[in-house]
């Protein structure tokens, strides 16, 4: 396709104001008469040596506080943060006996008392998602990345940590409801 020179300049002008390949095709159809197709317009853009300016407004993103527990990704492989160093088991502290669950959970709660739900619709971002219920009755949310990396989220209970057997139950229900997939 063939283009005057003054036709380029008007293109080349499109494309500094911010102009996307679909944008520069309708105006090509519209101001000039040039109907071309996407990929067309895309080769006379490289055969114009025309770059599309790259827009550094992004659309904000919905607070999601499991994605923000994941590490706030979108999916994307470059989004996901450096795996964080872990001490060794040695350097954890034992946990005291009883340390479980509160004194003030019903009788009976601990590992049994812990209801895991997986999501009908997964949460974008995440190969599998739902909700969690701990045994002192604390509500959460948990999702598993396509790295399969687990991320726990506890809305409203900021600096909120399940105790080590209700993480224990959630991991075995969790293998027990995902063994499908």
């Amino acid at each position: 396709m063939q283009v005057t020179p003054e036709q380029a300049d008007e293109i080349r002008k499109w494309a500094s104001e911010g102009a996307s390949l679909s944008d520069i095709q309708t105006r090509l159809a519209d101001d000039f008469g040039i109907r071309l197709s996407y990929l067309d317009t895309r080769f006379l853009l490289i055969d114009l040596k025309i770059d599309l300016a790259e827009n550094p407004e992004k659309k904000p993103v919905a607070a999601d506080p499991l994605a923000a527990a994941a590490g706030g990704n979108t999916g994307a492989p470059e989004d996901y943060p450096e795996e964080p160093e872990y001490p060794a088991a040695s350097e954890y502290p034992d946990e005291p006996e009883g340390a479980g669950a509160p004194e003030s959970a019903p009788e009976g709660a601990g590992a049994g008392s812990v209801a895991v739900d997986v999501d009908r619709i997964q949460r974008p971002g995440f190969a599998a998602s739902g909700s969690i219920t701990c045994s002192d009755g604390v509500k959460g949310q948990w999702g598993i990345d396509n790295y399969g990396r687990i991320a726990l989220a506890f809305p409203g209970n900021k600096g909120y940590n399940p105790s080590a057997a209700d993480q224990q139950a959630f991991m075995m229900q969790l293998r027990s409801l995902l063994g499908g997939y």
